[in-house]
Order: structure tokens, then C-alpha cells, then sequence
């Protein structure tokens, strides 16, 4: 077991990320033509996916910070 690990960080993690991209749009918009970039790989071999991962990217462009939330 590790030692001094904040058992609560991963409910810190999606305020510390909005907060950096907030202060660094320029990092959001290198994610998002990564992302839609490697979606395009995928996009033959499974259907609906681009679909999905536009979704995705303008929920986290709206600070949406739970993209499996329906």
C-alpha cells in the first residue's frame, strides 16, 4: 500500500482540470484534434464511434466534467 495518497483525489481531479483548461485553452484544443484525430483511426472498425466522441468533446467544451452521465 502506498503511503501518503489522498484517497480523495480523483473527486479534486475534475475541478484541477477544468481549472487548467480554463487558464490553457490552447491545451483543449490540442486534446480535442488528438482525440477526433485517433477517432478517425477507429471509426471503420467500430460504428456510432465518431458520433460518440463529438459528444464527448463538446460536453467537455461545455464543462460537462462526467462524459458517461446521460
Amino acid at each position: 500500500m502506498a503511503h501518503g495518497v489522498d484517497p480523495n483525489s480523483c473527486e479534486h481531479t475534475p475541478e484541477a482540470i477544468r481549472t487548467t483548461l480554463h487558464r490553457r485553452p490552447d491545451w483543449l484544443q490540442a486534446f480535442e484534434q488528438e482525440w477526433l484525430s485517433a477517432a478517425a483511426d477507429f471509426a471503420c472498425a467500430t460504428p456510432g464511434y465518431p458520433d460518440e466522441v463529438e459528444q464527448t468533446v463538446r460536453r467537455m467544451t461545455e464543462d460537462d466534467t462526467c462524459p458517461i452521465a446521460t
